[in-house]
């Protein structure tokens, strides 16, 4: 990893990288979380708490043992927003859920919204089966809004009930219980975690969090500290 970092840094500076080693053990140790340290900034709002979890990566970038530093979710994603008129809609006995469920058929396949499956009878395995448009069909705004939606004998196009333009995005929206999460992926070039931990806990202390923003520490730091709880209690 060491190798393959120093020479993306040479060849590809404007890129950003994050490596994760695989691997059972890991993934149990960091309960399921990609980093050993996880700084999850939480609140009501995407933009405040993303501007939170910006701020700790610049100061937890420059702590030693330190390697890689990530933020997986981006707020400037370029998307379609898709303004359906329900009104119109209903005359024509569509619902939004069809129209939406046409949609990401023919852009992205039905697997998520109505899953199929065969089992080959020889092997025993199970596949999925999808149905979605040809890759090259749709390749701009005309032939998406000329994309037919159907509900039994009606047959219309979605330009005539509902209207599509282009803005930014998140990449992808993540909660931890009910309040939405920025994440923060602190790899270590050591194993010493402890170390690490206790800077990363000196920039949060130093860091001024807007009301009704929580940072919490999560990752293999949270299972290493119970289990040294736990081994000191069942020592007295």
């Amino acid at each position: 990893m060491d190798r393959v970092r120093r020479r993306l840094r040479n060849e590809m500076p404007e890129m950003t990288t994050y490596f994760q080693s695989g691997g059972f053990v890991d993934a149990v140790l960091n309960f399921g979380m990609p980093a050993p340290v996880n700084v999850q900034v939480s609140g009501p709002d995407l933009k405040s708490i993303h501007k939170v979890a910006s701020d700790i990566a610049l100061k937890v970038r420059q702590l030693p043992g330190v390697s890689d530093i990530f933020i997986p979710q981006d707020l400037d994603t370029p998307a379609l927003y898709v303004d359906i008129d329900r009104r119109r809609a209903a005359l024509l006995g569509l619902s939004q859920r069809e129209i939406v469920s046409n949609l990401i058929t023919s852009v992205a396949s039905n697997q998520m919204i109505a899953p199929t499956f065969w089992t080959d009878p020889k092997s025993s395995n199970d596949y999925f089966l999808t149905v979605q448009y040809p890759e090259k069909m749709l390749r701009s705004f005309t032939e998406l809004n000329e994309l037919p939606l159907r509900n039994g004998k009606v047959v219309t196009s979605l330009d005539v009930v509902g209207n599509i333009r282009r803005i930014e995005a998140p990449n992808e929206v993540a909660h931890y219980g009910l309040r939405k999460v920025v994440d923060l992926f602190v790899n270590l070039s050591t194993e010493d975690l402890d170390r690490v931990a206790r800077g990363v806990e000196r920039v949060l202390a130093g860091t001024e969090l807007p009301k009704g923003v929580r940072v919490d520490l999560r990752g293999s730091v949270e299972g290493m500290r119970s289990s040294l709880r736990s081994f000191a209690f069942g020592l007295v």
